[in-house]
């Protein structure tokens, strides 16, 4: 055969495997998808004019993906069917937007220099405000406050005081017992009736110094009494702050841990098992100077760390008892959370996170590739070329689903083939009902935080030597195994809080 057959040849395979990777647009096929075990459960594409927009942003919050665009168009898409939930103007066009975040009822977006709270069901607008400053990253949100960090160095906070149902008000809820159809009759007419105070209530704040904080803060405990919240900035301190909700008039600062470098990574948190008898949970910090530092949610107290010699620059992720932490330098250590971050394995090449099934992680490397890894040991399995067609790919540690997006809005969700119901990780905590604390006055002053300590890392802990790959599987993992499929956990942790992080 002569050279320029085979190079015929080899010209039309080529053309063959882009045929079968597109079709007829940017997404993968599902021929494509099922050469590599998967199948696409879905494709949608988000409300946007490709002539001017781009998205900017997804984020996958208990069970919903939110897409916003530069142009300032947030869509809701269901993440099981793909469907349109709603689609809402943020502020401005052109303004800048920043990473939103959601609580069981809330979505928060901040637009320039306005924070907007919707009603994560419908889109409706509840509640917005006029940021003193310009922020500096998106938003985090419990179930009662919305914290926005600003380029000033400041972390400010809003009460979103939630008004009383005025069903039950009148009490026109029937006494007798409802049937399941009548109890979510009511509860989706509650969903939808959400509304908050328009009053004046001063916020909350807490002054950095110089430092600012560039990814959003994270929501980690909330009790009747309190809240937690953690956040980072480019100085390399993890603080930690906590809201008293009797009164909603003290921002206190409870501690702060200083690292080596900037951290450019939202923490993470894990939740404490349900085993244990401390209800506090732990706090991860991802550090550019290389280390995953655990931090004691009580007390601040450093737990452990662990090198992983390069800067992290994406948060861990918390899957059960293994920490799943990539460095920018491709590499991808399981650590075991159960004993104090031991390494469990280690793979190189890979740079974040994407989605995990009963037995593999699909991850991301350098060049934007989707890598198939063995869960157990982090051996690499497949390689999908889908860089530069697909290049938003968040992070969801909540189910199996993997969803991959484009900058002009068409968005798919691939599983692998034998998963048709959902493999889920973690599901959000039922919210604690609250009661109504005091009424601010108009004429309150702001309330700076308190002084709290400094919690300084210990220094000069040299550097592991990865793993064989294959050495520990996860049945080291103190009880790790698999999910099991289609049964919802009560405990477990989200990667970066949330919309994360997470929250």
């Amino acid at each position: 055969m002569s050279r320029h057959s085979l190079l015929a040849i080899a010209l039309a395979g080529a053309l063959g495997l882009a045929a079968s990777i597109v079709l007829g647009s940017e997404i993968l096929s599902e021929p494509f998808a099922a050469q590599h075990g998967l199948t696409r459960a879905w494709f949608t594409q988000v409300q946007i004019d490709r002539s001017l927009g781009r998205v900017a942003d997804v984020v996958i919050d208990d069970g919903t993906l939110f897409a916003l665009t530069d142009q300032a168009m947030l869509t809701a898409i269901d993440a099981s069917t793909g469907s349109t939930l709603w689609s809402q103007t943020v502020g401005k066009r052109g303004s800048p937007c920043f990473t939103p975040a959601a609580n069981s009822r809330m979505l928060a977006v901040v637009n320039g220099t306005e924070a907007y709270v919707f009603n994560r069901f419908n889109g409706k607008l509840l509640w917005q405000t006029k940021l003193e400053f310009e922020p500096s990253a998106g938003p985090a949100l419990s179930e009662q406050r919305i914290y926005v960090p600003l380029a000033n160095g400041k972390l400010v906070s809003y009460w979103l005081k939630q008004l009383k149902d005025p069903t039950a008000e009148l009490g026109t809820v029937a006494a007798k017992p409802a049937t399941p159809e009548e109890k979510a009759a009511r509860d989706q007419e509650r969903r939808e009736s959400i509304r908050l105070d328009q009053s004046l209530i001063p916020p909350l704040m807490y002054l950095s110094s110089a430092a600012r904080t560039r990814v959003p803060p994270i929501i980690t405990r909330q009790t009747p009494e309190q809240e937690y919240v953690a956040w980072v900035d480019d100085l390399g301190h993890l603080l930690v702050g906590r809201v008293n909700r009797d009164e909603h008039k003290n921002f206190e600062l409870l501690y702060r841990l200083q690292t080596e470098k900037p951290i450019s990574a939202p923490p993470t948190y894990m939740p404490s098992d349900s085993k244990l008898s401390s209800e506090y949970g732990t706090i991860l910090a991802a550090s550019e100077d290389g280390f995953v530092h655990a931090i004691s949610e009580k007390d601040g107290k450093h737990l452990w760390r662990f090198p992983t010699g390069g800067p992290i620059v994406h948060p861990a992720v918390i899957l059960s008892h293994a920490i799943l932490v990539p460095n920018q330098e491709g590499g991808m250590y399981c650590l075991n959370a159960a004993k104090k971050g031991e390494q469990i394995w280690w793979t190189p090449n890979v740079t974040n996170f994407l989605a995990a099934s009963k037995d593999r992680l699909y991850t991301t490397d350098k060049l934007g590739q989707i890598v198939t890894l063995d869960l157990r040991t982090g051996a690499p399995l497949d390689t999908i070329p889908a860089a530069e067609m697909l290049p938003i790919k968040p992070i969801n540690a909540e189910t199996d689903r993997m969803y991959l997006a484009t900058k002009t809005g068409l968005i798919e969700c691939l599983h692998e083939k034998d998963l048709t119901e959902p493999i889920v990780h973690y599901v959000r905590p039922k919210p604690i009902e609250v009661a109504e604390g005091p009424k601010a006055k108009k004429n309150d002053e702001f309330v700076a935080a308190k002084s709290a300590p400094t919690t300084g890392g210990p220094k000069g802990t040299p550097k592991k030597k990865p793993a064989a790959k294959g050495k520990k599987g996860m049945d080291d993992m103190g009880g790790m195994g698999p999910p099991v499929k289609g049964k919802k956990k009560k405990k477990g942790a989200a990667a970066g809080g949330a919309f994360g992080g997470g929250n």
